[in-house]
C-alpha cells in the first residue's frame, strides 16, 4: 500500500510538473500494480528489455531526421567539422559513458533505492525550469561517479 501511496505521488508531481513521460511511465506501473499484474510480469522484463526498448525508440526518434531527408549528407560532415559539432560529440562520448555508469549503479549496483530522488528532480525540474525529464541515467551515471569519489 506505501508502494501505491508513492507512486501516486509522483505521479501527481509528475502531471503537476507537465512531465508527461513520467507521468505516463508511473501510471502504467500503478495500474500495473493495483490489478495485480506486477506479480505476473517478470522482474527481468520490467527492468531491462524495457530499458531497452525504450532506449530503441528513443535513439530511432533521434536518428528519425537521416531517413526523412531533413539532414543531408553535406550538412552532416559539415556540422559535425566545426568546433560545434566536435564538441557535440566529445560530449556525447562522457555523457553516453555516465548513463552506462548510471544503469549498472542502479541495476547490479542494486542502488534502485535512489531512483525515486532521481525521479523527483526531473519533474521538479521539468515542472520549475523548463527542463525534458530524460536524465535519470545521466544523472545516476553522475551520481556514480560521485559514490566513487567519495569512496562508495
Amino acid at each position: 500500500m506505501q508502494l501505491n501511496l508513492m507512486l501516486t505521488v509522483l505521479l501527481l508531481i509528475a502531471v503537476a510538473g507537465k512531465a508527461n513521460s513520467v507521468a505516463a511511465a508511473i501510471g502504467i506501473l500503478l495500474t500495473a500494480r493495483v490489478v495485480g499484474l506486477d506479480q505476473k510480469i517478470p522482474t527481468d522484463f520490467l527492468e531491462k528489455t524495457t530499458m531497452f526498448w525504450g532506449l530503441v525508440l528513443i535513439t530511432i526518434s533521434v536518428l528519425a531526421p537521416f531517413i526523412t531527408g531533413k539532414l543531408q549528407p553535406k550538412q552532416i560532415l559539415s556540422a559535425g567539422l566545426s568546433w560545434l559539432g566536435l564538441a557535440a560529440f566529445m560530449i556525447s562520448l562522457v555523457t553516453t559513458w555516465l548513463s552506462g555508469r548510471g544503469l549498472y549503479f542502479m541495476t547490479e549496483g542494486g542502488r534502485a533505492d535512489l531512483l525515486p530522488s532521481l525521479i523527483l528532480g526531473s519533474v521538479i525540474s521539468a515542472a520549475l525550469l523548463k527542463g525534458v525529464p530524460v536524465g535519470p541515467l545521466i544523472s545516476s551515471g553522475i551520481l556514480y561517479v560521485v559514490a566513487r569519489l567519495v569512496g562508495m
